[in-house]
C-alpha cells in the first residue's frame, strides 16, 4: 500500500489532520475541513501540483451527529500490547510481565484487529508488551502495520539482540521508547544486572537510523531522583532525543511495600530540576505536571487538552483482547476485580473493537465531572499548562476518581 504523507478524519465536529511523517497530529474546526473537501488555497500543501490530494480522507463508520460528543470518532493512538513475555522482571513493571500466556491473541486476530484500525483513521500504532521484541511474529506484524500506512512506536526494554536490533533499523519504526532509570548500578538494581550496558549499547547503534526518534523513560521513585542528571549526561552524548521522567505508579510490581513512592514535595523538587537541566543541556526533557517555565512542546498524535488521552484519544489493547483506555491502570491486571471492571472498557471476546470506542458509558474516563477533581476544575493551570488529575493515581490513592493527585504541587506555589 502506498505510503501517504497526511490522513485526514471526520470527526463530530471538524476533522484531525495527522502528518504521518512527523507524527504531529492538528485539530480543524468545521470551516476548515470544508476549505479542504473544496480545495481552498489555505491548504494548497495538502494536493500535487496536479490538484491530487497528498492525504487519504477516513469518514466515520456512522452518522455524524450519532458519533459520541466525549471523545474523538476513533482512537488517535493505539497501544497494542503484543505479549506479556519479557526477559527482565524490574522491579516497578506495571502490569508483572513475565512469561507469555496461551490465550494471548493469535498473529492472524492481530493482523484482523490491525486491518479494523486502520479503516476507521487510527494514527499510530504503538507496540508495546511484556517485551514485544519476543512475540515469535514481531517483525511480521510490524511489517504488516507498515504496509497498512501507520505511524509505528515501539515501546521497548530495549535489550534486545543485534539481530533484533539491525531489523529494527531496517524497519519503518519511527519512534523506539527504551528503559533506564539511572546510573548502571541503579539501573541494573530494578531492573536486571547487564540491562544498562546492552540498552546504552543499543542505543548507541539505534542513532545510526539518522530519522529514528529515540526516547528514554525513567521512573522516578524517591531512591532515584537524585540520578536525574546523571542520566541526562549519559543520554546527551548518545543522541537521545527525549528524555521522559515518569513518576511511579502504585500498580503492578509497585504495589511492593519496599517501593518509595514521591510526595508533592518532591514532584515540585524534580520540576525545578528539571528547568534547570533545560537550560544546560541540549535534550529534550518531558515530565509530569510541567507547569513551571519551560515546558516541551514535541510532535504528537495526541492533543491532551482537557484531559490525559486515555479512553478520548488513546485505547489500549492488551494481548488477551480486552480494551482499556489506560496502559498503567489496574485494567491490565490478571486477577479479576472490581477496580479492574472499574478501568476496562471492554474484551474482544464480546464486542469488535469499534463498537467498544463509541460507546461512552463503558470508559470512565470521559466524564471530566467525574474523574477531574474539583480543585483542578478551578486551577489557573488546568487546560492552560496542565490537563488535570491521574484519575488512576487518584483512585489509588484516595479511592475516587476525582480525588486530588497525590502528585500536584500547584498549592505549594506561590500566587503569581
Amino acid at each position: 500500500m502506498k505510503q501517504i504523507k497526511y490522513k485526514l478524519r471526520e470527526e463530530k465536529i471538524g476533522a484531525m489532520l495527522f502528518d504521518n511523517e512527523k507524527g504531529a497530529v492538528t485539530k480543524l474546526d468545521e470551516e476548515q475541513y470544508k476549505k479542504i473537501l473544496a480545495k481552498h488555497k489555505e491548504f494548497n500543501y495538502l494536493f500535487d501540483e496536479n490538484g491530487l490530494p497528498l492525504f487519504e480522507l477516513f469518514k466515520s463508520k456512522v452518522p455524524r451527529e450519532e458519533l459520541p460528543s466525549d471523545c474523538l470518532s476513533a482512537p488517535s493512538k493505539v497501544y497494542f500490547e503484543l505479549t506479556r513475555k519479557c526477559n527482565l522482571s524490574c522491579k516497578y513493571c506495571y502490569n508483572r510481565s513475565s512469561f507469555a500466556f496461551p490465550n494471548e491473541l493469535s498473529k492472524e486476530k492481530i493482523f484482523l484487529l490491525l486491518n479494523e484500525l486502520r479503516s476507521v483513521g487510527v494514527f499510530e500504532v504503538r507496540f508495546t508488551g511484556g517485551e514485544p521484541t519476543m512475540h515469535k511474529d514481531f517483525f511480521e506484524i510490524v511489517n504488516y502495520a507498515e504496509k497498512l500506512g501507520f505511524f509505528i512506536s515501539l515501546g521497548t526494554n530495549g535489550t534486545f539482540d543485534n539481530n533484533t536490533l539491525e531489523k529494527i533499523k531496517e524497519s519503518n519504526i519511527k519512534i523506539i521508547i527504551l528503559s533506564l532509570d539511572g546510573p548502571k548500578e541503579y539501573n541494573d538494581s530494578v531492573r536486571g544486572a547487564g540491562s544498562f550496558d546492552k540498552v546504552i549499547s543499543n542505543i548507541r547503534k539505534l542513532r545510526e537510523k539518522r530519522d529514528l526518534m529515540i526516547k528514554v523513560n525513567c521512573v522516578l521513585t524517591r531512591d532515584n531522583k537524585g540520578f536525574m542528571e546523571d542520566l541526562v549526561k549519559i543520554a546527551v552524548p548518545l543522541g537521545v532525543n527525549v528524555l521522559n521522567f515518569v513518576p511511579i505508579k502504585f500498580t503492578g510490581r509497585a504495589k511492593a511495600p519496599d517501593i518509595k513512592l514521591l510526595t508533592k514535595e518532591d514532584m515540585l523538587n524534580i520540576l525545578s530540576k528539571i528547568n534547570y537541566l533545560r537550560g544546560r543541556y541540549k535534550v529534550k526533557i518531558q515530565t509530569y505536571f510541567d507547569i513551571l517555565e519551560g515546558s516541551e512542546h514535541l510532535p504528537s498524535s495526541l492533543l491532551n487538552q482537557k484531559s490525559c488521552g486515555a479512553g478520548i484519544e488513546v485505547a489500549a489493547i492488551s494481548s488477551f483482547g480486552e480494551i482499556y483506555g489506560c496502559v498503567v491502570s489496574p485494567a491490565n491486571e490478571l486477577e479479576d476485580s472490581k477496580t479492574k471492571r472499574l478501568f476496562t472498557a471492554g474484551s474482544l471476546k464480546e464486542d469488535n473493537f469499534m463498537d467498544i470506542w463509541l460507546d461512552s458509558k463503558r470508559w470512565i474516563f470521559r466524564d471530566l465531572k467525574r474523574v477531574k477533581s474539583e480543585k483542578c476544575l478551578k486551577c489557573r493551570f488546568y487546560i492552560k499548562k496542565c490537563f488535570g488529575n491521574c484519575s488512576v493515581d487518584s483512585y489509588l490513592n484516595a479511592g475516587k476518581l476525582n480525588a486530588p493527585d497525590p502528585y500536584c504541587f500547584a498549592d505549594l506555589l506561590k500566587n503569581e
